[in-house]
């Protein structure tokens, strides 16, 4: 696994899948990024954005935590992933970026 995709390169993924393998007893699970917040100055030399996944409706989630997705032009991707809770007949899951732009 390669390092994190910048800001950018997550941005031009707005409205493709990844792909999450949950265990050997359940397919794996598509997701849609469908937000990526503008990149913020946070102070303390740190910069961050936050981005919003999506699935449809589903008798399961994903739990809080690390999680290795799986995109097509961005490869093998690990994320903290924040269940966010269903909206209409969408479920969506949050993670928030935070990086040292100084030095």
């Amino acid at each position: 696994m390669q390092g994190l995709p910048t800001h950018e390169q997550f941005k031009s993924q707005i409205n493709q899948t990844f792909t999450v393998k949950l265990d050997d007893e359940k397919p794996p699970e598509e997701m849609t990024l469908s937000e990526v917040t503008e990149l913020k100055e946070i102070g303390g030399g740190f910069s961050a954005y936050s981005m919003v996944f999506t699935t449809p409706v589903k008798d399961y989630y994903l739990n809080q935590g690390q999680w290795t997705l799986e995109n097509s032009e961005l490869n093998e991707v690990s994320l903290f992933i924040v269940p966010g809770g269903p909206s209409a007949d969408i479920f969506n899951y949050n993670v928030s970026i935070s990086f040292k732009t100084e030095n």
